[in-house]
């Protein structure tokens, strides 16, 4: 705790200190934290036991700053927005009140992870990305380039059949990581699902900013990285994205793109890594029925007692018991179902309309694809119960697409300034997570 406070006071004290610019630096480290840094880090940093609840470091850090960056930017909120966000506290106040009824610290501390710091966080993210070109064009570049060096390093892991990083940390807090048989790659997250969630957000964000040649070779190599995660889901939904953006793309028929792109594949195709992926993929979608049973359970358990969802107040990772009590043979796999069950449709409704009011409608578009596939992913397994990430990945999914109109697309190369980029015609627990994220 000493350490998680230290790190609390770090971050609040740089953001106050901070001019404009860097206020928007520290966001941005703030995000990266978020991406480079499992939970598993922040568990050997504390030196706790198996099993006991800890803070996720980066989250603390995260969670200064997004404070003080909202307390500090001047805000153009309308009234709508303002009730909007009353809401949105009155529903985390009432999480909290909750969770501290039921589940007591260890579902606070997994609340404060996973559901608080990510939210406010996003709001600090989308005060920043309306009122800042510079911060818009840095935050995409800042996910298109984590993931093609999460692609690198994935593509490293499987080919070594080792994490290589915090490999301790997991065989001590991660019931499902094996050591001796490592067959999906994870990249710096604690599960390979999140990484594919995390992909798959750059992939989309590939295919709706970047302007250039360099956007199919780029969507290429993320696509690889999706398919090292071993996520049937994800990697459907990346070739249904890409499908969907070469048939309305402007820049489908450059030939420089189509040429860099054909070469590309054919080199990729013939690595043996990418082939014993593939096949390891083909055949898990054959013979693999443990995850797709999971899920079935759990729409089951949901059909069989609707009321625990709609008016249940079990506390925030109540859900996971349902496993160890034997009621499900895995964990409810569905990050809105836990959501249900732990805090009850009031609280739910509370916590998503507040953060939803803060968003501009928009026009139904290409862009669409962000907040669709996001959500269809992580809808897909426990995540937005057991991940701080995967939490602020889905809720920046829709304040991309609800601020579309001030998203420049990056054209040249992907370093390029912002300030220089032509603008787009306008449109519109932790010690849970071990147990939570089953196969996908």
């Amino acid at each position: 705790m000493i350490f998680a406070s230290a790190i609390a006071f770090l971050g609040a004290l740089l953001a106050l200190l901070a001019s404009r610019k860097y206020i928007l630096r520290l966001n941005l480290i703030a995000i990266g934290f978020l991406i480079f840094f499992p939970t598993v880090a922040s568990a050997g940093a504390s030196n706790i036991g198996v099993g006991e609840a800890f803070l996720h470091f980066p989250s603390v850090f995260g969670f200064a700053v997004a404070i003080v960056t909202l307390t500090r930017e001047t805000s153009q909120t309308t009234r709508s927005g303002k009730t909007g966000l009353w809401i949105l506290f009155v529903g985390i106040g009432l999480a909290t009140a909750i969770t501290l009824t039921e589940t007591g610290r260890s579902g606070l501390i997994s609340l404060a992870n996973c559901m608080i710091s990510p939210i406010l966080l996003s709001l600090s993210t989308l005060k920043l990305f309306r009122n800042y070109q510079e911060f818009r064009g840095n935050l995409v570049r800042l996910f298109i380039w984590s993931g093609l060096l999460e692609t690198l390093l994935a593509s490293a892991q499987y080919l070594q059949k080792s994490n290589l990083i915090f490999s301790q940390q997991l065989i001590d807090y991660q019931y499902w990581y094996s050591a001796a048989s490592y067959t999906r790659s994870q990249g710096t997250f604690d599960h390979p699902l999140i990484l594919a969630t995390f992909l798959l957000l750059a992939l989309v964000l590939t295919l709706t900013t970047l302007e250039s040649w360099w956007k199919w070779p780029v969507a290429l190599i993320l696509l690889v990285g999706i398919i090292l995660t071993q996520s049937r889901s994800a990697v459907s939904l990346a070739i249904f994205s890409l499908a969907i953006s070469f048939l309305i793309s402007r820049t489908v028929r450059l030939v420089p793109s189509l040429i860099v792109s054909l070469f590309l594949a054919l080199s990729i195709w013939n690595l043996d890594v990418f082939q014993q992926a593939l096949l390891s993929l083909l055949g898990k979608n054959e013979n693999d029925y443990g995850s797709s049973q999971a899920r079935a359970d759990s729409l089951a358990y949901l059909m069989q007692n609707p009321t625990e969802f709609l008016f249940g107040l079990n506390g925030f990772t109540s859900s996971f018991a349902l496993k160890s009590t034997s009621v499900l043979n895995a964990t409810l796999e569905n990050g809105v179902l836990m959501w249900l069950y732990d805090l009850g449709i009031v609280c739910f409704t509370s916590v998503v309309f507040g953060f939803l009011s803060q968003l501009r409608p928009v026009s139904i578009n290409s862009k669409t694809l962000i907040p669709t596939t996001l959500t269809i992913m992580v809808i897909s397994y426990s995540s937005i119960s057991a991940s701080p990430v995967a939490t602020y990945i889905w809720l920046t999914g829709f304040i991309f697409i609800c601020n579309i109109s001030k998203l420049n697309p990056l054209s040249g190369k992907l370093s390029k300034s912002a300030d220089n980029i032509t603008h787009l015609e306008s449109p519109p627990p932790l010690n849970h997570i071990h147990n939570s994220l089953e196969d996908d």
